[in-house]
């Protein structure tokens, strides 16, 4: 048995391969039907979380291979209560929601290789990846995160909760818990779905005729069609402002989370660029846990292992002089996002390099393409004075989130390692196809 898990605001979502080997929602105690474990309202995700991994262990037993999705505003705390859940039996590996969701494309596709766009709407935030997908690789080129006042997808949804609020009580989103429940209830209603779609529609159109159209039932409440279309516009507007800042253009762009369920925020995600949809039936709200486990079953390689060398500027003494050369920190898809350390080698050892000595330098950091052509500077780092005689490890670390950072350990362990920022790695080496 494998697992993957996506921890959001409003539900815990554990998914697995199911007996037709398809993967789908883990059955726990207190799930939700197409949604996954509720956070009631004002309680911490994290503890659903560590109740949803005893709950899974005890039913299931301890997984084989655990993928944990890590969106890039994902506490750190939630990524040690998996390790501290299933560590000690499974590995836990962390991958971008956009790699996942390109990981169910590609299971399905293949998806074409090339540049695509992944637009995950959630309760808070929009975030939007650019991905270059290649025959062995799948890069992170850019990213937006646009997060508007009051969140996304909880101020819509407040919006409709409000809508059908009593005039002379409380209003439907101070109700909390219940009347999110309440608004999931009603949006399950079989045909709910295309009713909105055409009644909001018409209301666009013509908001004085059908303005007061009702749209959902939450309990014995009305949302009628204009409180409806007023809480699509705002929604559509923040996420075209996301969708524009990220330069979209002609791109395939798909749209995922909860909100992506309404087809007119999907072409909103999509902005100057092309619509794409997921494989046929795909929740677009579970799109991203359903992709991480099948790369927790090992039906599809993620394939995010970064595809180029990546080298350290340094200097070596020749024939008594100082000169310059480069340090191979890795070679292509060595590097792997939340995965282990890699370190500089030679013949099978791991290189041991001086510091930078009596003065602090900087040192400059390239990436070089499969081809083997011209290393491109992306960037540099101060290395901090250094002792005489002072060995170091030299490696790079990639973090889920795509950031990098060089690491120099301390030959013989002796003193903490040293860690300096890189940021993120450029996912195309400029003058390279995309």
């Amino acid at each position: 048995m494998t697992l993957a898990i996506d921890v959001g605001t409003r539900f815990v979502r554990l998914a697995h391969p199911g007996p037709d080997g398809l993967p789908a929602l883990a059955d726990l105690p207190g799930t939700v039907p197409g949604e996954g474990l509720p956070v009631p309202v004002g309680q911490d995700p994290a503890q659903v979380l560590a109740a949803a991994c005893a709950a899974f262990r005890e039913r299931h037993g301890p997984p084989a291979q655990v993928v944990l999705v890590a969106a890039e505003a994902m506490p750190p705390g939630h990524l040690h209560q998996v390790t501290a859940a299933f560590g000690a039996t499974a590995p836990v590996r962390e991958l971008r929601p956009a790699t996942a969701v390109l990981a169910l494309l590609r299971h399905h596709g293949p998806a074409p290789d090339g540049t695509w766009a992944v637009c995950v709407l959630g309760t808070a935030a929009v975030e939007v990846s650019v991905c270059v997908v290649a025959p062995r690789s799948v890069g992170v080129r850019r990213f937006v995160r646009h997060t508007p006042d009051g969140g996304l997808g909880s101020a819509f949804d407040a919006a409709l909760l409000d809508a059908a609020a009593p005039d002379d009580g409380p209003g439907g989103a101070s109700d909390g818990g219940a009347g999110l429940e309440a608004l999931r209830v009603a949006r399950s209603v079989p045909g709910a779905a295309a009713r909105w779609d055409r009644t909001v529609a018409r209301a666009e159109r013509q908001p004085a005729r059908y303005d007061d159209t009702p749209v959902l039932w939450i309990g014995t409440r009305e949302v009628p069609a204009g409180a409806a279309r007023r809480a699509l516009a705002v929604l559509r507007e923040q996420v075209g402002h996301a969708a524009a800042e990220s330069g979209l253009d002609d791109l395939p762009v798909v749209a995922v989370g909860g909100p992506a369920r309404i087809p007119a925020i999907r072409r909103a995600a999509a902005g100057a660029g092309r619509e794409a949809a997921l494989p046929a039936g795909t929740d677009p709200a579970l799109a991203a846990v359903l992709g991480a486990a099948l790369v927790a079953a090992g039906r599809v390689d993620p394939a995010d292992r970064y595809p180029y060398e990546v080298l350290l500027g340094a200097r070596l003494v020749r024939h008594g002089r100082l000169a310059a050369t480069e340090v191979v920190l890795c070679g292509p898809g060595r590097l792997v996002p939340g995965g282990a350390t890699v370190f500089a080698e030679r013949d099978g050892r791991r290189l041991a390099v001086g510091g930078a000595g009596a003065h602090a330098r900087e040192a400059e950091v390239r990436v070089r393409d499969a081809t083997g052509g011209r290393a491109v500077r992306v960037g540099a780092v101060t290395l901090p004075a250094s002792a005489e005689g002072e060995r170091f490890h030299v490696g790079i670390a990639m973090a889920a989130g795509g950031r990098t950072r060089l690491v120099l350990r301390p030959v013989g362990g002796h003193g903490e390692p040293h860690e300096h920022p890189l940021g993120e790695l450029p996912g195309v080496v400029e003058g390279e196809s995309r």
